[in-house]
């Protein structure tokens, strides 16, 4: 939809500039992102992303934190609903995970960026999901479990987000099967 720069606000044109980043990093990926066609997209002048973002880098990094907060929301109205076990909590955060990538492959794309086309600070953002639940997940293992139980949830979690054919109920089981069980000292 195109935008009319008199005609709408900033914050606005920034959500929309982003959201067409985003669709143009999917189509195109990170290599291929031209602030002039999210512009385009916008139907804004080539010169209106860079009255909202500092430079490219700084449009890619708030990419990438536009995801993250998304997923963010997800996730805590997961968490506030399993608080009380966090087995369970870790186990329906990585599923609602995957069906939230599942749901919007377009933000999948910008979390699954190669490192190396990223700058230090985009790199800690993009991988900021990965992180939270590999903390969450260690935190109930025992020191010589950690690496690999992280490894398996990981695993789990990237395999059932690209294959749409796998039912929740067995991404579900896969995730509890991994997770050590309360009380257990593996």
């Amino acid at each position: 939809m195109p935008y009319t720069e008199e005609y709408i606000n900033h914050e606005e044109l920034q959500k929309a500039l982003i959201l067409a980043g985003i669709r143009e990093i999917e189509k195109s990926g990170i290599s291929g992102l031209s602030l002039r066609k999210v512009a385009t997209q916008c139907g804004v002048s080539c010169a209106a992303p860079y009255r909202h973002f500092e430079s490219k880098a700084s449009f890619v990094f708030s990419i990438i934190s536009y995801v993250n907060k998304q997923w963010e929301l997800l996730k805590d109205h997961v968490a506030a609903s399993f608080k009380n076990d966090k087995r369970k909590m870790i186990t329906e955060i990585c599923v609602a995970t995957v069906l939230f990538w599942r749901a919007n492959p377009n933000f999948k794309s910008v979390i699954m960026l190669d490192d190396g086309m990223l700058n230090e600070e985009q790199k800690k953002e993009k991988n900021r999901i990965a992180d939270e639940i590999a903390s969450m997940t260690a935190e109930l293992c025992g020191d010589g479990e950690k690496e690999r139980t992280v490894f398996m949830v990981r695993a789990v979690m990237y395999g059932a987000a690209a294959d749409m054919n796998v039912s929740t109920a067995l991404i579900k089981g896969c995730i509890e099967s991994i997770l050590p069980k309360e009380g257990s000292d593996i």
